[in-house]
């Protein structure tokens, strides 16, 4: 992108490999004699971030949801890092389809579970509140998505399976849960899928 101004023009190229990883780096090219601004979205999702100005680490001061940075005449490089956790998400207690359920996210993306990576009855898996959320990229899935995996939980009848009603409760069978994020699902066949998973 280039601005053109009566004393010279300002270039900006943007480098990035997001999602796969939370580096963003910027080449400013300022033909101007005067020092320009830039400022650079710094998200809320992000947990933490880092920067630096021409490979100099600086302590980035984020106003009003922007790291603004002086850049005198010249070639600059920019480079900023996001630190980007899964995190857990719960509706308003008004929600009452919601209440005992969480979502995952990470950054701006929401996850969800498919049956062909869980089985079928996603209504039957649960995700303890204690379990690691591990998040990786797979490049053979979907055309290189991020997965996040946790160790969740799948019931089963104590006894009979078919029968509507039972005093004999449910097993409690360790199941590894997959999540894709929700924009890449119904790709792979019919199949269920949910966004709010039950909570243990």
């Amino acid at each position: 992108m280039t601005c053109n101004y009566e004393n010279g023009n300002v270039t900006i190229r943007q480098e990035y490999d997001y999602p796969r990883t939370s580096k963003i780096g910027f080449e400013i090219k300022n033909s101007r004699p005067d020092d320009i601004n830039v400022k650079i979205r710094i998200p809320s999702w992000a947990d933490k971030y880092m920067g630096t100005v021409d490979e100099n680490d600086m302590k980035i001061t984020c106003d009003r949801g922007y790291w603004c940075v002086s850049v005198s005449q010249g070639c600059h490089t920019i480079s900023l890092d996001l630190e980007i956790m899964p995190k857990r998400w719960y509706a308003n207690a008004k929600v009452s389809e919601n209440i005992g359920k969480v979502a995952i996210a990470r950054g701006p993306f929401v996850y969800c579970a498919e049956s062909v990576d869980n089985h079928e009855d996603l209504n039957l898996l649960k995700l303890p509140r204690n379990s690691l959320l591990d998040h990786k990229w797979q490049d053979d899935l979907l055309g290189g998505v991020g997965v996040i995996e946790a160790e969740g939980i799948r019931l089963k009848a104590a006894r009979d399976p078919g029968a509507l009603y039972s005093c004999e409760g449910y097993e409690k069978i360790p199941q590894k849960i997959k999540l894709i994020p929700y924009y890449s699902w119904a790709n792979r066949g019919e199949n269920e899928m949910r966004v709010w998973s039950n909570e243990a």
